[in-house]
């Protein structure tokens, strides 16, 4: 990682950044069930050990070069199978429009760059910096991969502000595949994107417990849980079943995520 940007910072000092994404990999990870899908995957801060603790494959996708060479770098020297894409993840029409678009990146926080200029303040007074980065849709990159969608049993998105879009170009798991996407509550989409999420999904938020809880759409969260309506009730098993490896789990991590939880 590199520790002069806020998440490699806190990763380094925190030694853990997500923990309901590790717990919902826990969960829903299954013998036919072993690929787990990180779109906006930074340089593995949430994938690498998911995967390493659930033996699973990933998908991941992320559009800075940089962090996509650190990426690469850490699943390789984890042993991890993956398919890894460098590029932005948009709709199919917005992909076939522009081969290319601009990344504004926020030097100091990678974390928050976007396709949108005005999506980030540039981190504290540096200047924003832009990179052009080809564009897909996960609908494409799934069927480069030439893996059977069932297989994948979770996909996390924190795209800053392109979430909306990449789901419209995802019309092979939307509905089918649980999500894991960052929303925050005063985006200009926040509404748009809840409303189109509801279509398909029941939409939960966690406690510093790990449990699932009311998500409240006049607040914001790290990760919200989409769970498919279509089989909602076998996903709510699913998750409850592994209640006791999940307090495992709290027992084991550093306090940092957990006590983030308290706040949502």
């Amino acid at each position: 990682v590199d520790i002069n940007d806020l998440i490699g910072f806190h990763l380094y000092v925190h030694k853990e950044m997500n923990p309901e994404i590790l717990a919902s990999c826990l969960s829903f990870r299954d013998s036919n069930k072993d690929i787990y899908m990180d779109i906006g995957a930074n340089v593995g801060t949430t994938c690498i050990g998911p995967a390493l603790s659930t033996k699973s494959k990933l998908i991941c996708i992320e559009a800075s070069k940089k962090n996509s060479s650190l990426l690469n770098k850490n699943i390789y020297q984890n042993g991890i199978k993956a398919w890894v894409f460098n590029c932005a993840v948009t709709d199919e029409k917005k992909s076939v429009s522009n081969t290319f678009l601009n990344l504004f990146l926020q030097p100091g926080n990678t974390g928050a760059s976007s396709l949108d200029v005005n999506h980030a303040k540039p981190y504290e007074k540096t200047p924003t910096e832009s990179e052009a980065v080809p564009t897909s849709t996960i609908d494409k990159c799934i069927d480069f991969c030439n893996v059977d969608v069932n297989k994948i049993y979770l996909i996390k998105m924190d795209i800053e502000s392109e979430e909306l879009n990449a789901l419209k170009g995802a019309k092979s798991i939307f509905g089918k595949v649980p999500l894991l996407i960052e929303y925050v509550a005063n985006r200009q989409n926040a509404i748009d994107l809840r409303e189109y999420l509801l279509k398909k999904y029941t939409i939960y938020s966690f406690n510093s417990n790990l449990d699932l809880v009311e998500f409240l759409p006049s607040r914001s969260y790290s990760s919200i849980l989409c769970l498919p309506i279509n089989n909602l009730e076998n996903y709510l098993k699913l998750y409850e079943k592994k209640s006791l490896l999940r307090k495992k789990l709290i027992l084991s991590l550093p306090r940092y995520g957990l006590e983030r939880l308290k706040n949502n």
